[in-house]
């Protein structure tokens, strides 16, 4: 994966974040995990994606449980809670992720990506296809991972071409634009 070719973008940014937290949990290191999930979360409540701020911010929460800094886990826990309340969207939802999540803490990556792509369709049949597409984005990096195709993997590059049609019969060009600048994105990460 080439996030060097993705940096100046604030999704990817984002993403990148997300992943070296992910990275830093798993060889233990909290400290360093707490700080990219607290960027994600800042950068994902700047942007208004507040589901993935909440998300965020739950995980910066419980790894400053684990690291017994109980103030600051109230802190983030109420960052996630007020971000939550701003998503307003179903709590199945964010189950989803966190089991798909803890599957590939777990090493379960074969699973973690069977349940991120079902997530990303349940996402497409509810018509939220920005949802969607993090999803699939999420499945292509664990395919990546474990040594199958990303770069021809569709299913991102689908989710934000409906992402940037629903946008457009809105009749907002600038989200439908910045959603088709996502495909290009995808492609750089993948395909170097």
């Amino acid at each position: 994966m080439r996030w060097d070719k993705v940096e100046d973008d604030a999704y990817y940014r984002a993403r990148k974040y997300e992943f070296m937290a992910k990275r830093y949990e798993k060889i233990g290191d909290n400290d360093r995990a707490v700080e990219c999930w607290q960027q994600f979360s800042e950068l994902k409540e700047q942007k208004g994606s507040y589901f993935l701020a909440a998300f965020g911010y739950y995980h910066v929460s419980r790894l400053h449980a684990i690291l017994k800094n109980g103030a600051d886990s109230i802190v983030a826990l109420e960052n996630a809670h007020d971000n939550a309340h701003k998503s307003a969207l179903p709590i199945s939802l964010f189950i989803s992720y966190e089991l798909a999540f803890t599957y590939e803490r777990e090493g379960e990556l074969r699973k973690a990506l069977d349940c991120y792509e079902r997530l990303g369709e349940a996402q497409e049949r509810a018509e939220r296809y920005f949802l969607a597409a993090d999803a699939y984005e999420h499945a292509a990096e664990l395919r990546h991972e474990i040594g199958m195709a990303a770069k021809t993997y569709e299913l991102p590059l689908i989710a934000w071409k409906k992402n940037s049609e629903y946008w457009d019969t809105k009749g907002e060009s600038d989200d439908a634009q910045w959603s088709e600048e996502r495909k290009r994105y995808y492609k750089a990460l993948y395909r170097q």
